[in-house]
C-alpha cells in the first residue's frame, strides 16, 4: 500500500491541519502597551493634565469577524483601567481593504472618580495594523476617546501604541499546520520514495543468499 497516498489517511492529515490552522485563527491573541503610549485626562474637550505614560496589555479573541476584548489592563500614574467583565459588549473592527482599525473596549476606572461602566472607542480616528487581518502584529491608535457609555464628557484621551506578544501554544501549532501542509503538497513525491523503498525490501526478502565457504 502507498501509504501516501492512500485516500483515508490524506482526509486525516487534511482535517488535521485544519483543526490546527482553525487553532490559530481562534486562540487569545495577546497584545503589549509600546513605550509612547500616553494617557491624558480631558474634561470634555479640554485637557486637565499631562499626557502620562501608560503601560500594559489587553488579549482578544476573534469571534464572527470581530475581536472580542477578553482581557484588558491600562495603568499610568491617575489611571487604572480594566475590562469590564459585567458589561462587555465592545469589540474591535479590523478593515484590510483600508489597513486600518476601529478600537473598542467597556471598561472600569478602578482609582479614578469614574464609578460609572466607561467605553474606550477610536471611531473619531481609526487606527492602522500591520501583519494579518486575522491575527495583526503590530497596533497603533493614534486617538482613542475613553468616556462614559452613551452621552457624557471624554474624561482621557488614550495614544495606544501594541505589539503582538507570541503565544508558544499558537507557534507550536502553527508549526504543526505547516508541516502537515506541507507533507500535502510533498505527498507525491514521497510516495514514490516509499514505493521504491517497499520494492527494494521485498526484492531483498526474495532473495537467496548461500553462506560464503572457504576451503
Amino acid at each position: 500500500m502507498n501509504i501516501v497516498n492512500h485516500p483515508r489517511l490524506i482526509k486525516k492529515f487534511t482535517v488535521a491541519a485544519v483543526i490546527c490552522l482553525a487553532s490559530v485563527v481562534h486562540a487569545n491573541i495577546t497584545y503589549q502597551l509600546e513605550p509612547g503610549s500616553t494617557i491624558t485626562p480631558y474634561n470634555g474637550a479640554y485637557p486637565t493634565g499631562p499626557s502620562e505614560p501608560l503601560t500594559g496589555t489587553f488579549t482578544w479573541l476573534l469571534e464572527y469577524g470581530a475581536f472580542q476584548p477578553t482581557s484588558l489592563t491600562f495603568q499610568s500614574s491617575s489611571f487604572l483601567l480594566t475590562l469590564n467583565m459585567t458589561n462587555n459588549d465592545l469589540a474591535t473592527s479590523i478593515f484590510p481593504s483600508t489597513q486600518t482599525s476601529y478600537f473598542g473596549a467597556d471598561v472600569l476606572d478602578l482609582v479614578g472618580d469614574h464609578n460609572s461602566p466607561l467605553a474606550l472607542n477610536s471611531l473619531i480616528s481609526l487606527g492602522s495594523y500591520e501583519g494579518l487581518a486575522n491575527s495583526p502584529t503590530r497596533l497603533v491608535y493614534p486617538v482613542v476617546y475613553l468616556g462614559p457609555i452613551g452621552a457624557g464628557s471624554v474624561i482621557a484621551e488614550l495614544h495606544l501604541v501594541a505589539e503582538q506578544v507570541p503565544e508558544p501554544k499558537a507557534q507550536a501549532l502553527t508549526l504543526i499546520g505547516l508541516i502537515l501542509f506541507a507533507s500535502l503538497k510533498l505527498r507525491r513525491w514521497l510516495g514514490k520514495i516509499i514505493t521504491t523503498y517497499d520494492w527494494i525490501a521485498s526484492h531483498e526478502d526474495r532473495q537467496q543468499i548461500s553462506p560464503l565457504v572457504v576451503v
